[in-house]
């Protein structure tokens, strides 16, 4: 395996840095880095070689060590991920997804798959503030979106009721607790843990 890997490389981080992945969401490669990484670790990531592995995007992750490292995902586990998402919520082209999820973050990149394989439309919310959010889900009619438990405790903390628009809301990147997941309902927050 070490060998077939090593025939693979050359190349250049710098050659699939991307600013966006919506490039990639429609048939592009790319590497996407946190804008908060440090500017010695990201021109140590973009003078990195990767395998040359087509239809896969990198992604620098940090995980749960706090040690960044650079993953490869596939486009098809992205595209099948988003596949089953899709078809429990029965995500189609009537929808809006809200996406408060950072871009370089496979859950961000999640929902721009999504949006795309359902021909749905996908707005960004580029910053999270949990007034924001509720606004943003009111103004285009947010019909889904996804979240991480901090955000969701920001939104109950707040005691920002959910806005009639909004029909499901997954919520991934960490376990969800029971009792925020139950003052979450209270405030109408349709959440899929």
């Amino acid at each position: 395996m070490r060998g077939a890997i090593r025939t693979l490389r050359g190349v250049r981080g710098r050659d699939l840095w991307q600013e966006t992945p919506r490039a990639w969401a429609s048939g592009g490669a790319g590497l996407w880095l946190n804008p908060r990484l440090s500017q010695p670790l990201c021109e140590t990531l973009l003078r990195a070689d990767y395998p040359a592995l087509a239809d896969h995007i990198w992604l620098a992750a940090s995980g749960t060590s706090g040690s960044v490292k650079v993953v490869a995902l596939a486009r098809a586990a992205l595209e099948s991920s988003a596949a089953a998402v899709n078809n429990h919520l029965g995500a189609g082209p009537a929808d809006c997804w809200l996406n408060p999820l950072p871009l370089f973050h496979v859950g961000g990149l999640g929902i721009l798959v999504r949006a795309a394989m359902a021909g749905s439309r996908c707005e960004i919310l580029q910053d999270w503030n949990a007034q924001d959010f509720v606004r943003r889900v009111a103004e285009c009619g947010a019909t889904l979106s996804a979240l991480v438990p901090a955000q969701v405790h920001d939104l109950v903390v707040a005691g920002h009721p959910a806005p009639p628009s909004l029909r499901a809301v997954v919520v991934g990147g960490g376990a969800l607790d029971d009792s925020l997941h139950e003052r979450a309902a209270e405030l109408g927050w349709p959440l899929l843990p």
